[in-house]
């Protein structure tokens, strides 16, 4: 099947939506002969100094004013009227049968797919529902900004009324779908990502040593905030056996917090999974946003304790058995509930293995990219028998 990827976030700065869009075209070569998927990355001004041979870039406005007015007529950021038509021109010469597009604000495209190749199947993954998200930002935006999040309402709005086949992320973000578009989505896509098995597996944690937390993530400002809470609000609690490292890309910028001496600020580093193994317990102390943190995911995929917050653990609840909790996943929402599981596992240091299979194991049936493959092949199967797809 002639498949074009469309995505926004491939040659996007290092964030959950980057690894997304990544897994999402290597799951569609995987699914269909790599040489029968076409992909365009819309990188917004300018394109990017280096990209993938055979990719096509198309940029989008040239600067703020001319996507403040895009925006004002209906368009998304990123895509305006000359990059949907190329698009369509592209569409037309490949043959294509299927389109994946990556975000759900690009409701004008695929409302000018649908109406002229009604044949085509076009399917859209939301990395949240901006009906709600978006809505928020608005509200909290400054004048200038409010048409872009308008315009992503409006994108999206269409893209559920024409799209033949919503991907929402997990019964949450379902939940909101239906809330504001009075009908269910078709599937539900975790986050998932293809992560081999680390390599240092059954190292445990020896008395003298320091019990090591990371928090991984790029400079995405609900992440920022969390982990500063984290550092202001519970390091000072604890004792000096305990070492944070905070790393990503962009995160540099939180050296100038003079934060003590047991919090190590890193910015983007080339090997993760050099950080994740060293780790002993990963933390996700997000309050904001939506859709899934893909940084659960990852911890999963290195077998690790992980403590988290209710918002961090959105997609993943249902997933975890009874009786991990408390045993190799924690919640804690406020300071004294992250002091005092830490101080646990500090007591209790020798116990913990820094690889931990059944961790691994439910990243590897619900969050991996062979179950990927299975949802959205079975996906395509449905919609051309005209079944259904919940």
């Amino acid at each position: 099947m002639k498949t074009l990827y469309i995505t926004d976030f491939y040659y996007f700065v290092d964030s959950g939506a980057k690894v997304l869009a990544r897994a999402h075209l290597n799951t569609l070569n995987e699914i269909f002969d790599q040489k029968d998927v076409v992909v365009i990355a819309l990188p917004g001004a300018n394109a990017p100094e280096k990209t993938v041979e055979g990719h096509i870039t198309i940029t989008g406005y040239k600067n703020s004013i001319a996507l403040y007015l895009g925006c004002l007529l209906g368009y998304s950021t990123y895509l305006n009227e000359h990059g949907m038509r190329r698009i369509i021109s592209i569409i037309e010469v490949e043959k294509i049968e299927f389109v994946f597009i990556d975000n759900s604000i690009f409701g004008k495209l695929v409302k000018k797919i649908k109406k002229r190749f009604p044949h085509i199947i076009v399917a859209s993954f939301y990395h949240d529902v901006k009906a709600s998200l978006a809505a928020a930002w608005k509200k909290e935006s400054r004048l200038y900004k409010k048409p872009i999040y308008q315009a992503m309402i409006q994108n999206e709005k269409l893209t559920a009324q024409y799209c033949d086949i919503n991907f929402t992320l997990n019964r949450r973000e379902s939940e909101l779908f239906e809330k504001f578009y009075k009908k269910k989505p078709e599937v539900e896509l975790s986050v998932y990502m293809d992560i081999p098995k680390p390599s240092k597996q059954t190292k445990n944690i020896q008395e003298h040593e320091k019990l090591k937390l990371l928090f991984f993530g790029g400079a995405y400002l609900p992440n920022k905030r969390g982990i500063d809470w984290f550092v202001k609000n519970v390091m000072p609690r604890l004792g000096a056996d305990v070492e944070l490292t905070i790393a990503g890309r962009g995160m540099e910028q939180l050296q100038k917090n003079n934060y003590p001496d047991n919090v190590i600020v890193l910015g983007r580093v080339e090997s993760p999974s050099t950080l994740y193994e060293e780790a002993d317990v990963v933390l996700s102390p997000i309050f904001e946003g939506g859709g899934m943190k893909v940084k659960v995911a990852e911890s999963m995929a290195y077998g690790k304790i992980i403590i988290a917050s209710n918002e961090s653990y959105e997609g993943y609840n249902e997933n975890i058995p009874v009786e991990y909790w408390d045993k190799y996943f924690y919640k804690a929402n406020v300071a004294d509930e992250y002091v005092n599981i830490i101080n646990k596992l500090v007591t209790s240091k020798q116990e913990i293995f820094r690889y931990n299979p059944q961790v691994r194991s439910i990243f590897e049936e619900f969050y991996s990219s062979s179950y990927a493959q299975l949802a959205i092949s079975l996906a395509i199967k449905n919609y051309i028998n005209g079944g259904k797809m919940h």
